[in-house]
């Protein structure tokens, strides 16, 4: 054997080993040139159309979102899992009687505060006396002060009525606790089951039932009218097939487990009780503009309603789409946290929605409306390839809708918006869909109107005109 093929022996391992290291280098080098690619192109496609991001020191670790109380946050051994929307005696005595007022009003201290606060009936006959002490601050004394919590819960209880028992379907509330009149059901017939337990809490479901109608609620989360809000409807987009969930009262398959605080990180962070995020095609970004207490008032309009047990069905989403990692370097772009909202950054903004101080209360209550339940932006306002929305062209149209026919331009713009439209023109279309040349809008939107536009208030509707009319004209190729 030449010394030369003992050479070559003692190096076939060695190469054999350098080919497979290169190859696997090859492969992992690949896989981070795509999803950087798939990273870089996102920033480059939002890149001067981003107005969110236009504000310095905007993003703000301490910036967590809305805070939630401990009744609103779900903890295991409190009786407040279900929020404010449930509250009874026995709630308010174990929460903040007990904890800060019974050392005083109680028979076991001999009644030195000079009132027995133990029974339902006791509190009763000096309601009036109670409440006035609490919100001046002069009941509590000293150490045993009531925290912001202890106060929202007792006030909170007083203002709706004051109910000694929970509402059980069927069962009667204490007398005098207030109406029990069941609310009124649209043609859908939704057969609410809870009897409200006060007037104070009969108005904030028909508030909630209010702002489900003007959210498209039973639109989208309806394909069998005997069986509504149970899911199941195809949105088919350039990503694959997204199937709308289970949204009604049912424990198994809906809704009805969910805590308060899970609802409404639902609709304000776009994240399920599970802390996994959902998918844009859920128009969490535009529910989020609304505020803490009108979300809740739609889960107490839904929880009335009857249960129905209707399985979910996963969607059919597209590689690398149905990655939902990828979600977490989508929010930041098209979905940020603000702490301080202005005229070129609301429109992305994570909310609450904050007004604008250089435009009136009409205007606000207008973009709050259009951006949020009624979130217009969904079909009118065009996406980039990650699904973001465009800011640029916010409200300029879109070739992909939510049933694949193009939505118009609705800004101002002379050649291809709404611009000759007068707010007469927007009144007549929005309560009955019917544009100012006659023809009947179609598709999507006759169902929108129908169930939604058609429904705003009179005060509501001259707010949505006026913020849409305000839109800054954008030209575009979508008509």
């Amino acid at each position: 054997m030449t010394f030369l093929s003992k050479i070559q022996g003692l190096y076939k391992p060695c190469l054999f080993q350098t080919v497979v290291w290169y190859k696997c280098s090859m492969i992992w080098g690949f896989l981070r040139i795509f999803f950087s690619a798939v990273f870089f192109l996102t920033v480059a496609s939002q890149l001067g159309c981003s107005f969110a991001l236009q504000e310095a020191g905007v993003y703000k670790s301490s910036d967590k979102g809305p805070s939630l109380s401990k009744s609103a946050a779900g903890t295991k051994d409190s009786s407040l899992n279900s929020g404010f929307l449930n509250l009874d005696f026995s709630t308010v005595k174990i929460e903040v009687l007990e904890k800060k007022c019974l050392t005083c009003h109680s028979a076991a201290s001999g009644n030195k505060g000079h009132i027995n606060l133990e029974t339902y009936g006791a509190l009763i006959n000096n309601l009036s006396e109670v409440k006035a002490d609490i919100e001046d601050g002069s009941m509590p004394r000293g150490d045993d002060q009531l925290t912001a919590l202890e106060k929202k819960i007792i006030l909170t209880w007083i203002a709706r009525g004051a109910p000694e028992h929970k509402s059980v379907s069927g069962t009667p509330v204490a007398e005098g606790a207030g109406s029990l009149e069941k609310p009124s059901v649209s043609a859908e017939e939704l057969n609410p089951v809870i009897i409200y337990e006060s007037a104070a809490m009969k108005e904030f479901a028909a508030r909630g039932k209010y702002l489900f109608q003007l959210s498209s609620c039973l639109s989208c989360h309806t394909v069998d009218s005997k069986k509504p809000l149970a899911g199941g409807k195809a949105l088919k987009s350039p990503y694959g097939t997204f199937y709308s969930p289970n949204i009604s009262s049912d424990i198994k398959t809906g809704i009805g487990a969910w805590s308060a605080a899970d609802f409404l990180r639902a609709l304000r962070e776009g994240m399920s009780p599970s802390k996994h995020y959902y998918y844009p095609a859920f128009p969490f970004t535009n529910y989020s503009k609304l505020s803490d207490e009108d979300i809740l008032s739609i889960r107490t309009y839904i929880m009335s309603l009857k249960p129905i047990e209707n399985p979910n069905r996963p969607h059919e989403i597209q590689f690398p789409f149905n990655q939902r990692f990828l979600l977490s370097l989508w929010r930041p772009l098209f979905f940020p946290k603000i702490s301080r909202q202005n005229f070129w950054n609301y429109k992305l903004a994570q909310g609450p929605f904050q007004n604008m101080a250089d435009h009136d209360l009409e205007w606000n209550r207008g973009a709050y409306l259009a951006e949020g339940a009624l979130h217009c932006t969904v079909c009118h306002t065009p996406r980039n390839s990650s699904g973001g929305l465009i800011a640029k062209q916010w409200m300029a149209g879109a070739r992909f809708s939510a049933d694949s026919v193009p939505a118009p331009n609705i800004t101002s713009d002379r050649a291809s918006g709404l611009y000759a439209w007068t707010a007469s023109n927007w009144d007549h279309f929005l309560t009955t869909g019917q544009k100012p040349n006659g023809e009947w809008t179609g598709g999507e939107m006759k169902k929108l109107v129908r169930s939604a536009t058609s429904k705003l208030s009179p005060v509501d509707k001259s707010a949505v005109i006026h913020y849409l009319m305000s839109l800054e004209p954008v030209p575009s190729k979508v008509r």
